[in-house]
């Protein structure tokens, strides 16, 4: 699985298994360090995917925060749409 976050960096959570070991799952993804330059950050857990998704949540959370959106609304508007279907 490949995401790209627009603005933020690339990040993928890759999964590789064969018969005698656990499942290795690998979370990759840019990290805008300090002076300025993106780089890559590996981590290897069995928990990568939530992991992935937590980043997920805070990158989009952080972009909303920038354009000025409340929370509020926004968890308004996504209760309004679940409720609908």
């Amino acid at each position: 699985m490949t995401t790209m976050v627009r603005g933020v960096g690339h990040r993928q959570v890759t999964d590789s298994c064969n018969a005698e070991e656990e499942s290795k799952l690998e979370l990759s993804f840019e990290y805008l360090m300090h002076s300025g330059e993106l780089q890559w950050i590996t981590v290897v857990s069995t928990q990568a995917v939530l992991m992935s998704l937590c980043l997920q949540s805070m990158v989009e959370e952080l972009l909303r925060e920038r354009a000025g959106a409340s929370i509020k609304k926004v968890i308004r508007r996504q209760l309004s749409e679940w409720r609908k279907s």
